[in-house]
């Protein structure tokens, strides 16, 4: 009975070694595009807490990675010494994770007035094409206009500069005509604003960091259960 318990328990944490690893190279991977993106480089780059939270990330990515390479061997080797070692690295990787996901929503409900501030002023001027294009994803990914509502771009730069497109092309409804959403008519423009897509967005992150959490939290048990059948 004890050899199938130790049995199951090694089955398990490789398991779950091998989910963590995906999880790490994830993570990493987020982390480094955040960083080298040109267009998030440009909007993140003088705020510190953002900028923090993707060094968090590659540094907490990088870290699992080695640990789950470290818990495998610990598994393989059965030797208590290793895994003391991926209980305390693994521990360390959690905290930092939470850090992380702390630094991420700060730094949304810090920014949400700047991200209407953003649209505002510098949508569609030279200098600040980076916010454009922002701006575009966003409002075509989530099927969305402006942050609260469309009408949040009629006190924009880009509505009252004169041009007769006063809404973005990113605004209108595939189904409608594109110069009649770009002058504000109805039934050709989107009305609902991106705040609750952003909110998802976010949301989802969060929920699905914690589930990650909560993952590499299980496997540092497991694995710690195999050390009272290791010499």
């Amino acid at each position: 009975m004890t050899v199938f318990k130790e049995k199951c328990l090694r089955i398990t944490c490789y398991v779950l070694q091998f989910v963590c690893f995906v999880t790490g190279v994830t993570m990493l991977g987020l982390g480094v595009w955040g960083l080298v993106d040109p267009n998030l480089h440009s909007l993140t780059k003088s705020d510190h807490t953002i900028l923090s939270g993707l060094y968090v990330m590659v540094i907490a990515g990088a870290m699992i990675l080695f640990v789950t390479i470290l818990g495998c061997v610990a598994i393989k080797r059965e030797r208590k010494l290793f895994v003391i070692l991926y209980c305390i690295l693994g521990l360390i990787a959690v905290f930092l994770k939470i850090v992380g996901c702390i630094l991420v929503f700060d730094y949304f409900v810090s920014k949400h007035e700047y991200l209407q501030n953003s649209y505002e002023l510098h949508y569609g001027k030279v200098d600040y094409e980076d916010v454009t294009v922002i701006w575009d994803e966003i409002q075509e990914t989530g099927g969305c206009c402006g942050l609260i509502s469309y009408r949040d771009w009629e006190k924009s730069h880009f509505y009252t500069n004169g041009n007769r497109r006063m809404f973005p092309k990113s605004c209108c409804n595939p189904s409608g005509n594109t110069d009649a959403c770009q002058r504000g008519k109805d039934g050709h423009i989107v009305t609902e604003g991106c705040d609750g897509f952003i909110k998802k967005y976010y949301y989802g992150i969060g929920g699905a960091a914690v589930v990650i959490i909560l993952i590499e939290l299980f496997a540092v048990v497991m694995l710690a259960c195999l050390y009272q059948y290791y010499p």
